[in-house]
């Protein structure tokens, strides 16, 4: 991965992202939780929206221009995160493992083929 911060950072694990990825979401769920509300419950929703843009921006200002432009396509679909992690709450443990074992190697460029069972 190539240099986050213009100034001295490395994250292997994507950290950075992963966080940048989960204030996203939580973002989007307090414009939702907004839209519902009034008063003073509306103002403290606009206050953590406005704190989650401010972590967005004061990291955003520090990345190399290459870095931003990763994270803007990034952040278009942080809710596809949320998705699956819903999906796989509902999953049994064995399940579960089977979609990591995927995952790590659609990851690694493998092709995963698909063989649907009609027997059901």
């Amino acid at each position: 991965m190539p240099e986050i911060i213009k100034e001295t950072f490395k994250d292997t694990s994507y950290n950075l992202a992963k966080a940048l990825h989960f204030g996203n979401v939580s973002k989007q769920y307090f414009e939702l939780l907004r839209i519902g509300s009034s008063g003073e419950t509306k103002n403290m929703f606009n206050q953590c929206i406005q704190r989650l843009d401010w972590v967005y921006h004061n990291i955003y200002d520090r990345l190399s221009q290459n870095s931003r432009d990763i994270l803007k396509k990034e952040m278009a679909d942080s809710l596809v995160f949320d998705e699956i992690i819903s999906r796989l709450v509902l999953l049994e443990p064995q399940q579960r493992s089977a979609v990591e074992d995927i995952i790590t190697q659609l990851s690694k460029g493998e092709t995963i083929e698909v063989v649907q069972n009609n027997n059901y």
